[in-house]
This record gives structure tokens, C-alpha cells and sequence, in this order.
């Protein structure tokens, strides 16, 4: 095992990001940067033997800084939606900044997803990254310290670890991470033939705003995915879903530089589920390529996993 380190790029405001790259002694490796504290690249065996990508992300810093859809990075304070852009704590209610129509996303306009976190390697199989957000930012009441861990093993396992304090005032915090996967790899495309599985017999509903309406229902139908399920079957299961997911885009269609590949489209899921089990977690797998990825976790609930 080793990391390297080499210069990403230049921010806008003149500071340096940089790439760690965790490497296995088998040519695995995983990729992350300091903007964002993100996952760059992932790059695993299928079960041939041959070694891809299989997350998306960038090649240029820039489109990072571009904020086109959190790709791979740490989102916080706060990850999903706060309704009506405001956090009722300590009774007392803060109005925080609004960034998705009348709603906070991901910590509003310049979440940790749009920060350079402070960078260190951790022996040879690991990175850690730090961030201080401080009162106020953002509207979130006090001072808080966030640490994300990266750790990649021979074994191809990649996991990370979060951590959290807060200063002298109490505040909250929600930490995910917003990586894409694609386990047929990047230059691929399509995830139709994902089959994914989630031992889930409750998930929230949303409103038209995506925001967890109050109530818990049991599964059924498109939300059931106890069993095996891949997304070609799932969109026979749905009608119009007022959600949305990503396609690839031809270069320079849409919003963004001529790299821009990927934008907006109609019919993807978007809701938290409860887990019925702490032990049983969300799991994906693509058969033909012999790969697949088991999301692991301490708390009894995820949200659907993010697919192009």
C-alpha cells in the first residue's frame, strides 16, 4: 500500500488543490481531493481481472469548483434538505440560506462540499480531511469541527469515517458522502442492469419539494427493493416520479463547459429508507462485470444509492 500527492489545480481564489491517490499493491487505487474531500476516481477489478473506473468524476479541477452536482464529496453541515430553509434548535428557529427553492440543501449556497478541507495521509492505506465551520456560517448556529478518513485495503474495501465536534454552542450535523457509482465503469454509461437490494420496510415520503413529509410508510410497489431489483425493472414498476437523476449528455449540451456530461432527467428515486436490521445494509451488483458494492453503516437508515 501507498499514497501519493500531487497538485490538482488552482481555485479561484488562488489557493492549490491536490490529489491523494491510496494504492494496493494489486494496481486498485482510489483517488480523492481536497476540494470537497472527495472521491475522484475508484478504480477496482471486475471478475476477469480488469481494472476500472468506477465512479464518476473529473479530470479538471474547474468543473469541481463549477458545483455540477456534488460529484463524490463530503456534503455538510447539514446533507439533504432542511423544509422552509430554517432549523428549529434550542427554542429558538434559524433561517438559513436558501439554495433549493424555498428549502437548504447539503448546507446551503457554499456547503463543505465547495470548501478546501486541510489534508493529511494516514500511514500508508489512508487520508484524512479536516474542516472548521464556524457561528453563523451559512446561518447554522456555532462552531463546528468535521473529520472525514478515507481508508482503501488490499481487499478493495474503501471506508470512510466521520467525526464531529462542536464548540461552545449546540448546533447540528449530518454528514454523507455524494459519490456516483457505476459499476460498469465510467466510460459506460448506462446502469440499467444494476441490481440493488435494500433491507428496508419503511421509507418517508417527500413532498413536492422533496422533503420528508412527516410520514412513515411500510415499502411496496417501486419502493420495495428487499429483493433484488435492477433499475431496467424498476422504471416498469413507476409511473412519473417527480424526481430527478442524471443522463449523460452529448458535449456541450446543457448548462456548463463543452465537459459537461451529464445533466437533469425525469423518473429517478430520491426517498430515505429505514432499515429493518442494522446488519442487513444496502447492496449493489452488477453480475456480468462480477462486481459489486455493499454499503456498511451505524445508523438505521439510508437513502437510495446514487446511480448515473
Amino acid at each position: 500500500m501507498a499514497v501519493t500527492t500531487e497538485t490538482f489545480g488552482t481555485l479561484k481564489d488562488g489557493r492549490e488543490a491536490h490529489l491523494f491517490t491510496i494504492s494496493t499493491s494489486a494496481g486498485s487505487s482510489v483517488t480523492l481531493t481536497d476540494f470537497g474531500a472527495a472521491v475522484v476516481k475508484v478504480i477496482v477489478p471486475d471478475g476477469l481481472g480488469r481494472l476500472g473506473d468506477v465512479v464518476l468524476g473529473f479530470d479538471s479541477l474547474d468543473l469541481y469548483e463549477q458545483e455540477l452536482g456534488n460529484f463524490g464529496a463530503v456534503c455538510g453541515r447539514f446533507a439533504n434538505r432542511l423544509s422552509r430553509a430554517s432549523l428549529p434548535l434550542d427554542r429558538r428557529v434559524y433561517p438559513l440560506t436558501r439554495n433549493d427553492g424555498p428549502n437548504t440543501l447539503h448546507g446551503g449556497a457554499v456547503g463543505f462540499h465547495h470548501k478546501l478541507w486541510d489534508a493529511e495521509t494516514v500511514g500508508e492505506d489512508g487520508v484524512r480531511f479536516t474542516l472548521f465551520s464556524p457561528d453563523g456560517e451559512e446561518g447554522f448556529p456555532g462552531d463546528l469541527t468535521v473529520a472525514v478518513t478515507y481508508r482503501f485495503s488490499e481487499e478493495n474495501v474503501l471506508s470512510l469515517d466521520y467525526e464531529a465536534a462542536a464548540g461552545e454552542r449546540n448546533t447540528v450535523a449530518n454528514l454523507t458522502n455524494h459519490t456516483y457509482w457505476n459499476l460498469d465503469g465510467d466510460t459506460f454509461g448506462s446502469i440499467l442492469d444494476h441490481s440493488v437490494r435494500i433491507h428496508a420496510s419503511r421509507f418517508t415520503p417527500t413532498n413536492e419539494y422533496n422533503v420528508p413529509d412527516g410520514r412513515v410508510l411500510p415499502v411496496k410497489g417501486v419502493f420495495d427493493l428487499r429483493a433484488y431489483r435492477s433499475d431496467r425493472q424498476e422504471q416498469r414498476l413507476r409511473p412519473q416520479l417527480p424526481h430527478r437523476r442524471l443522463r449523460r449528455q452529448e458535449p456541450g449540451e446543457g448548462r456548463g463547459p463543452e465537459g459537461d456530461r451529464f445533466g437533469p432527467a425525469d423518473g429517478g428515486l430520491d426517498h430515505p429508507s429505514r432499515h429493518s436490521a442494522l446488519r442487513r445494509q444496502p447492496f449493489l451488483r452488477l453480475p456480468r462485470q462480477g462486481r459489486h458494492a455493499l454499503q456498511q453503516g451505524r445508523g438505521p437508515g439510508a437513502r437510495d444509492p446514487v446511480l448515473p
